[in-house]
């Protein structure tokens, strides 16, 4: 199956990351399928599944703090880092 035969039913763009799932995710990628199958409640805040992409990002943050790193600070190295190579 080629590319662009693996478009995302729910976005409409082209599935390449996890194309091998494509069929087990409905067709979408990863991130549609949790948004349209797993995700309860608003989709721009976490959700109770482990694997909620923006429950992760709440973990970290607060493993930052933890450690006495600002999250917001480390974000903005790496995007200094990234743009600056």
């Amino acid at each position: 199956m080629s590319p662009v035969e693996r478009l995302c039913v729910r976005c409409g763009k082209p599935v390449t990351r996890f194309y091998k799932d494509y069929t087990v995710f409905e067709r979408m990628h990863w991130l549609c399928f949790h948004l349209e199958f797993e995700h309860n409640g608003d989709p721009d805040e976490p959700c109770n599944d482990p694997s909620c992409p923006w429950w992760h990002i709440d973990v970290y943050k607060r493993k930052l703090q933890e450690l006495g790193l600002d999250p917001q600070r480390v974000l903005n190295d790496a995007i200094d880092q990234r743009w600056n190579f």
